[in-house]
C-alpha cells in the first residue's frame, strides 16, 4: 500500500506521454499535485442539485500517473474508439478517463468506461467540473 501511495504522489507525466504518444490535459496534470485528492479512496460524488442515489458516481481509488497504472485499465481505443488516460476506478473494473491528443488541452470532458454493460458515457463537461462535485466518503457495507 505504501508503494502505491508513493506512485500516486510522484507522477511520471513525461514517461506516460512518451508511451501514449500524446500529451495529457493540463487540468489532469494539475490534479496530481493535489495529494489529498489523489490519496482519497472510496468516495461518492454527485453533481450539485442532483439526487446522489440516482446521479451519483463512485470512485474507489485514483490511479497513479505512471506506465504501470494504465496497464490494468481498459482498452479505450476498443471501447470508446478514443485515446485517453484513465485516472480513477470504481473498484469493479470500470474507469473514469479523459481524452489525450497531440496538443495539450486545458480541461477535457470526463467519461466513464464500463464493461458491464459495455459502454462509454460522458459524465462531466470538464475535469474541473467533475472534481468540483461534492465528495462524501462512502459508507462501508
Amino acid at each position: 500500500m505504501h508503494a502505491y501511495r508513493e506512485r500516486l504522489v510522484n507522477p511520471q507525466q513525461a514517461l506516460v506521454e512518451e508511451e501514449m504518444r500524446a500529451v495529457l490535459p493540463q487540468r489532469l496534470i494539475a490534479m496530481y499535485s493535489d495529494r489529498e485528492l489523489v490519496l482519497s479512496q472510496n468516495l461518492n460524488i454527485c453533481p450539485p442539485g442532483k439526487d446522489p442515489k440516482k446521479s451519483g458516481e463512485w470512485i474507489d481509488n485514483f490511479l497513479p500517473l505512471d506506465r504501470e497504472g494504465q496497464k490494468h485499465t481498459c482498452d479505450l481505443e476498443l471501447l470508446a474508439n478514443a485515446k485517453g488516460f484513465c485516472f480513477a476506478g470504481d473498484g469493479c473494473g470500470n474507469f473514469y478517463w479523459v481524452p489525450v491528443s497531440e496538443s495539450r488541452q486545458p480541461d477535457p470532458p470526463v467519461f466513464f468506461a464500463c464493461h458491464d454493460p459495455w459502454g462509454n458515457e460522458k459524465v462531466a463537461d470538464s475535469l474541473e467540473q467533475f472534481l468540483s462535485w461534492p465528495r462524501v466518503p462512502r459508507k462501508k457495507a
